[in-house]
């Protein structure tokens, strides 16, 4: 019982590290796109001379936040839709011996 105790808790560190190790991947490729983003828009940001190319600059700079808003939040949701099968699916195993042990076993009566 130890052993599975250890095996499951083990299971759910592993699951823990690859759901970590997935944020900050993410994280990291999400920042670096922003910065670039960021940085192309910032340069495009000097080329205002009139008010309409301000209101057009804000329309990008505006568009540009709502798209990092949505890749985050896809982002949130697919690791969170992962990290829940996951753990489903450890849940699962963990406890399938434990329904199989408490199912009626068949007892044959001995002839007299």
């Amino acid at each position: 019982m130890q052993n599975k105790l250890v095996n499951f808790a083990n299971e759910a560190v592993a699951i823990n590290v690859d759901i970590f190790n997935k944020t900050i991947t993410k994280n990291v490729d999400a920042g670096q796109k922003l910065t670039q983003k960021v940085s192309e828009h910032a340069s495009d940001s000097l080329s205002v001379k009139s008010f309409d190319d301000f209101v057009a600059n804000q329309k990008g700079w505006n568009a540009l936040m709502i798209e990092q808003s949505q890749e985050t939040v896809q982002s949130m949701v697919d690791l969170s839709n992962e990290a829940y099968d996951a753990y489903v699916l450890l849940w699962k195993k963990a406890f399938a011996p434990v329904v199989a042990m408490n199912e009626p076993k068949v007892v044959k009566a001995k002839a007299a």
